[in-house]
């Protein structure tokens, strides 16, 4: 999530929607708020969206397709987990 936080990436994604042309993907990453190195890391920086959140965010958009998946990685033997919300987004 950029730096002007959850508001100024909504604008940014509508004023920037109407750029994309009919039938153009777009892509986007965002950790859930069960990521585990954002819960333990206090201070990195990264903030966690619930599924409600991202739906939310792309709710106003007139998209032909939205797909929002969830992609979990481990590591260390399941010590850390990366847990993302990978959207994707067909205007």
């Amino acid at each position: 999530m950029p730096a002007s936080g959850w508001r100024g990436f909504r604008f940014r994604l509508g004023a920037g929607w109407p750029t994309l042309r009919p039938g153009a993907y777009a892509l986007f990453l965002f950790a859930t708020d069960a990521d585990s190195y954002r819960l333990h890391q206090p201070g990195c920086g990264i903030m966690g969206y619930s599924r409600a959140q991202v739906e939310a965010l792309f709710a106003p958009l007139p998209a032909a397709r939205l797909e929002i998946d969830r992609v979990t990685v481990t590591y260390g033997g399941g010590a850390t987990q990366q847990d993302d919300w990978l959207v994707t987004v067909e205007r």
